[in-house]
């Protein structure tokens, strides 16, 4: 089966090893799932980009907990579950015997942060980025989760992190419940920001939604009343301040932002992990740990992982759908573009071609074999707007082109991330992607279409550059070339930035790294 496997940051940060590795064995009192979907979750983030465990070479993790799909096997004693059922599993069980599980404090339980599903691969660290993943006896004990037929695996998969919000819902609830129709800050607008909104709904308040990103200030209005942070401040001076927040945002400065928001008194769940190799050693041991702690008269309760008591819960809000979490999901991707999707969580977008997507809540379908080619880093674009960039690149086709040997051809930009050059005759397109929408074919009247993704800088045939395929980098021979060309109308090749090669395309700026 194919795994995608962590070994560490050496070669490159959040770099992913996509394996042919052996499916897992299981034991007697064991289950075998073939994995549907696998939520990325901020904590796997946290694990490969940010590399929270100090991973080195040779200590293999296979990441991914939020995880769906059919029971493929299952162990000779096993009667709980039978092959063909289609199950969410929660990772992490705890002993409910412990000290911090008779508290409710679930998530500090030591069997709770041993024990944990695996694609027998390494370490056991979940495993939902592999194709099948070994449920262990406890696990398929107390952590499964039957999901009826009327609920899709792309809803199912929302139980687990639901189960996250819902736990700071109840801690919030504990302390100090919220009144009808009473204002409650909310930062952080990400998947998890929007399932807080609709909770608060439900429980009779009104979310008061703020993200740093417009984007997700917009999208939040369809649950909250939603404004820009600098918005937020006047609305807060309107209400009076807030009595009640929550924080859905791994930052020390969302943290100072919500409580400078708030009234002497009032309190404020924070739900988030900060990393400590950022400097954040206080505020992940305040999270981690879940202490609760006081900042300038007001209380900050931290929210940390699942509650294995409100498992039931959580799986019937969505089973009931009175949580709308479909809407949430912004990509479904296979184990190749996984490592592109780690980093698009960090930045919030992913790129395709020059087609920007916003990142959400993204799915891996391990069995997935189709590459979507998304990328982040491949090129930077510091004021560019996708139909900017797809109308300078009909300019650069009209104007850049001529005097190639598709000069006799018409240039035409099918706004789906590709543009074609329609010839008289036949020509060689060159080098092709077809999982970027690439082709040569004759059209319908007899003429020749090469269709190109919209992306890399290059030369052919000419001393003009011409925009094609996607790609990383430009070598250095290709970047003094370009450098050399004569300034044309709306392109100019003469920035050279931290070994990057930057061309102004009529104003809007695109980098590609210079290799040698």
């Amino acid at each position: 089966m194919r795994a995608a496997v962590f070994n560490g940051n050496r070669d490159r940060k959040g770099k992913l090893n996509l394996k042919d590795v052996e499916i897992p064995e299981i034991g007697v009192d064991e289950a075998l799932l073939k994995v549907a979907y696998t939520g990325l979750c901020h904590t796997d983030v946290k694990k490969i980009w940010h590399d929270l465990f100090g991973i080195e070479s040779g200590d293999p993790r296979v990441f991914g907990h939020e995880i769906v799909g059919k029971i493929a096997e299952i162990g000779d004693t096993v009667t709980s579950a039978s092959v063909g059922d289609r199950v969410a599993l929660f990772h992490h069980v705890p002993c409910e015997e412990c000290e911090p599980c008779n508290e409710g404090n679930y998530a500090q339980c030591a069997t709770y942060k041993s024990v944990d599903t695996t694609a027998g691969y390494g370490k056991p660290s979940g495993g939902g980025f592999a194709e099948y993943v070994r449920i262990p006896k406890i696990v398929l004990q107390k952590g499964v989760v039957p999901i009826p037929d009327h609920i899709s695996f792309e809803e199912a998969v929302f139980i687990e992190p639901l189960n996250c919000t819902l736990k700071a819902m109840q801690k919030l609830q504990d302390a100090a419940p919220i009144e009808n129709h009473e204002p409650v800050l909310v930062v952080g607008q990400g998947h998890q920001g929007l399932m807080f909104d609709q909770l608060i709904t439900l429980n009779g308040g009104i979310p008061f939604a703020t993200d740093k990103r417009r984007r997700r200030v917009k999208n939040a209005r369809t649950y909250s009343e939603s404004y820009t942070p600098r918005q937020m401040r006047k609305a807060a001076q309107k209400l009076g301040g807030f009595n009640k927040a929550i924080i859905s945002a791994a930052n020390p400065k969302a943290v100072e932002y919500a409580l400078s928001l708030m009234n002497e008194g009032g309190t404020a769940i924070y739900f988030g992990d900060l990393m400590p190799k950022q400097g954040n050693v206080d505020w992940s041991n305040i999270s981690r740990y879940e202490r609760t702690t006081v900042i300038d008269g007001k209380t900050v309760i931290p929210s940390y992982s699942s509650s294995f008591a409100l498992h039931e819960a959580a799986a019937d809000l969505i089973f009931s759908k009175r949580i709308d979490v479909k809407s949430l999901v912004s990509q479904k991707i296979g184990l190749s573009d996984l490592e592109a999707a780690v980093e698009g969580a960090v930045k919030g977008f992913l790129n395709k071609g020059f087609s920007r997507e916003e990142v959400m809540k993204v799915l891996v379908d391990p069995s997935n074999k189709n590459h979507i080619g998304y990328a982040v880093n491949s090129w930077k674009t510091y004021t560019a707007s996708a139909g900017a960039v797809a109308s300078l690149l009909l300019i650069l086709g009209v104007g850049i082109h001529m005097g190639m040997k598709f000069s006799d051809c018409e240039s035409v930009n099918n706004l789906d991330g590709t543009y074609s050059y329609i010839c008289p005759t036949e020509r060689d397109c060159g080098s092709l992607r077809p999982w970027e929408g690439e082709l040569s074919r004759t059209t319908s009247n007899g003429s020749y279409e090469c269709r190109f993704g919209s992306g890399a800088i290059s030369m052919k045939d000419s001393n003009s550059p011409i925009v094609l395929a996607q790609a990383n980098t430009v070598s250095r021979k290709e970047a003094n070339h370009l450098k050399s060309l004569p300034p044309v109308p709306g392109f100019s090749p003469t920035i050279e930035y931290d070994k990057s090669l930057c061309v102004d395309l009529d104003g809007q700026v695109v980098c590609k790294n210079i290799v040698n």
